[in-house]
């Protein structure tokens, strides 16, 4: 199933978005989305890590409160957990961001307990959800941003196949993903002009688009 991550017709505050996909499966990982209010809430017991935090750059004060408002605020956010299949424990979080003023991009943040860490765990969970958004026309591209001091996650970036930004500084990646092409019910939703369109008119043509994409 080919799916688009194009602007959809707006969406109650606080209500979960539908997932790319039910569940991923690595080698030694179960790749599971957040899809609902509980799902959040172990991904903010990873973040909740001071460590974690800081190496996701959150700020180490962040509330529950504070991580739930800004997942519903726009841009939309994807989050995934990371369960170690052997132990069933919680290993980790892979999050997706669309990136503003650039059509169906991403940038890619992840964090590990550092119970998993050093064991390439980020490394699979990352490529799994690379390979998947790939398959599906997720994404034309993905970036991050990593500190250089940050030596396990430029590994990370550098396995995804990422490349430093030419003048961009030393902190930025990117990687176009390879043959994407747009179809062409999906270059027509992307076109700027929806918001001048009449409500009732935009919402038809844009359950019509979601059939067609």
């Amino acid at each position: 199933m080919a799916i688009s991550t194009s602007s959809r017709p707006s969406r109650p505050v606080g209500a979960f978005r539908t997932p790319w996909f039910q569940a991923l499966e690595s080698p030694r990982l179960c790749i599971i989305p957040v899809r609902d209010r509980n799902g959040l809430v172990q991904a903010f017991s990873l973040i909740a890590d001071r460590e974690v935090a800081r190496l996701m750059e959150f700020p180490p004060e962040l509330s529950f409160r504070q991580f739930e408002q800004g997942f519903h605020r726009g841009p939309r956010k994807d989050i995934f957990l990371l369960q170690e299949r052997a132990s069933g424990r919680l290993a980790g979080l892979v999050i997706f961001c669309a990136l503003p003023g650039r059509t169906s991009w991403h940038s890619i943040l992840y964090g590990l307990h550092e119970d998993f860490r050093g064991h390439g765990l980020a490394k699979e969970g990352c490529r799994t959800l690379v390979a998947c958004m790939a398959r599906n026309r997720i994404s034309e591209g993905i970036t991050a941003t990593v500190k250089g001091s940050n030596r396990p996650s430029r590994k990370v970036v550098e396995a995804l196949g990422l490349r430093l930004v030419p003048g961009a500084g030393q902190s930025e990646w990117a990687m176009p993903m390879e043959g994407f092409r747009p179809t062409i019910p999906e270059r027509l939703w992307r076109l700027p002009r929806w918001d001048h369109v009449p409500t009732g008119m935009a919402r038809l043509a844009r359950r019509v688009m979601g059939v067609l994409v």
